[in-house]
């Protein structure tokens, strides 16, 4: 069984842990000063917190170490201070910073002995900040820079980072695109403006759908806005829960492949106008040589129903072509049909046969 420590060991133990010992682990030195703010006392670990020797600060005058000051110092309140930052040289010639903590030493009457207090170093930590702030301009000027609208989301689904490009509202001013808001505040705010021309006649279906959408993404898709706008939306989520959003104006992208479909469209068009005048022209041609043929029989005393049959059939085929055109213009709705291809050959056949030469 483990023999328990005496309880007067373990007092000694503790008293062995001194004001000094505890400064010296927390980085924190001590320091006294009289009624005029000299400097009269440094505990031992200052040299070793605050890079420069005691000699060199002892006697001074403790508002003249501290320099100008763009608030006014406390010590003329004669009340207790915190956080007074002070900035000097080291040993090394390193600008160190240190923040002073303090608090006047009074009489019965009132009247202010000296001063005592603290202070440490925060060179680090401030330097931590200044990095802290020099990545943040970093990121927030590389998010700008680019064309496209960026933004993350926590895994509450509320916006965390964005840049100018993201808010597409035309209203910025009154925007709902802020720092903390809500994804589904954002897009119920758009469609109540009616920017989602997709949106109307079931907004409330369709901001579930995008909501759902946004937690759940799956790939690219592409939205119309009610100016005339398309956006590309590309949705991931990221290792912590939330989301990032990269929106891009593709507008310009869908009006030039609208153009190049409408030129589609001509060229089509042109082909079958072509096309259809070839046909016509074979047409007339079977006309034009039948009546020929029924002229040529009716002078040599023949009979001219072969060529009159193969008068009405060109006819009936500029009927059928024209009801395809029709059709290709929309004019006609279309009626499919089985059609006995062995038939129609050999009806073309008779046609070409007695309207070729041989």
């Amino acid at each position: 069984m483990d023999t328990p420590v005496p309880a007067a060991a373990s007092h000694t133990d503790r008293q062995r842990l001194d004001l000094g010992d505890v400064l010296s682990l927390s980085g924190v030195w001590y320091w006294e000063a009289g009624p005029n703010l000299v400097l009269q006392y440094l505990s031992e670990n200052f040299e070793l917190t605050a890079g420069v020797s005691r000699l060199g600060w002892v006697g001074r005058r403790l508002d003249h170490l501290v320099g100008p000051s763009a608030r006014p110092l406390p010590f003329a309140s004669g009340k207790a201070f915190s956080d007074l930052t002070m900035s000097y040289q080291d040993s090394r010639s390193v600008q160190r910073l240190v923040s002073l903590v303090g608090r006047p030493v009074k009489d019965a009457a009132g009247k202010i002995l000296g001063w005592r207090g603290a202070g440490r170093d925060i060179t680090g930590v401030r330097q931590s900040e200044q990095n802290l702030v020099n990545a943040e301009e970093l990121l927030s000027g590389a998010m700008e820079s680019i064309s496209e609208g960026f933004a993350l989301y926590g895994p509450d689904d509320r916006l965390l980072l964005f840049n100018q490009n993201y808010n597409f509202f035309r209203e910025r001013e009154v925007s709902p695109v802020v720092r903390g808001a809500l994804f589904e505040d954002i897009v119920r705010d758009a469609v109540v403006r009616g920017y989602y021309p997709a949106a109307r006649g079931r907004e409330e279906a369709w901001i579930a759908e995008r909501v759902r959408y946004h937690r759940d993404p799956k790939g690219i898709f592409e939205i119309e806005l009610h100016d005339g706008r398309w956006l590309q939306i590309i949705e991931r989520r990221t290792p912590s829960g939330g989301t990032v959003t990269i929106n891009t104006d593709i507008t310009a992208l869908k009006r030039r492949d609208d153009r190049m479909l409408q030129a589609q469209k001509l060229q089509a068009l042109g082909e079958l106008t072509g096309g259809v005048a070839h046909d016509f022209s074979n047409v007339l041609l079977m006309l034009e040589c039948n009546l020929d043929l029924i002229d040529q029989a009716i002078d040599g005393g023949k009979p001219v129903e072969p060529y009159a049959e193969g008068a009405r059939s060109a006819i009936k085929l500029a009927g059928s072509l024209t009801q395809r055109l029709l059709a290709v213009a929309r004019l006609q709705p279309l009626q499919s049909k089985i059609v006995d291809v062995n038939e129609l050959v050999q009806r073309m056949n008779g046609l070409l046969a007695r309207t070729l030469p041989r």
